[in-house]
């Protein structure tokens, strides 16, 4: 990237596929906690765009650590919110801030 300062960003907006996906994965992942986070991201996996969104489960697992790591009953209360977003490579980045 550095020696062809080329950072592979995406040549059009995301597809209307992607977009929907995102905004189901946002309010999933925001404003939840707890059981009620594992519940809405396990969902997802249900969600019509999820396989044209992740190839290979692999590529949502980072989202199933997070909501386990966030989706005990004493973690009722704290919310997720949107610390960042990047699209690169027909994809994007949600970065979750607890």
């Amino acid at each position: 990237m550095v020696m062809y300062r080329d950072n592979f960003a995406m040549p059009g907006p995301p597809g209307a596929w992607a977009m929907e996906f995102r905004q189901a994965f946002e309010d999933a992942m925001t404003g939840k906690a707890g059981p009620r986070l594992r519940r809405a991201i396990t969902r997802l996996m249900k969600h019509p765009q999820f396989r044209d969104a992740h190839a290979t489960d692999d590529h949502f697992m980072s989202a199933l650590f997070v909501a386990g790591a966030a989706g005990d009953e004493e973690d009722e209360g704290e919310v997720g919110v949107l610390g960042a977003e990047d699209w690169e490579l027909v994809c994007f980045i949600f970065l979750y801030k607890y």
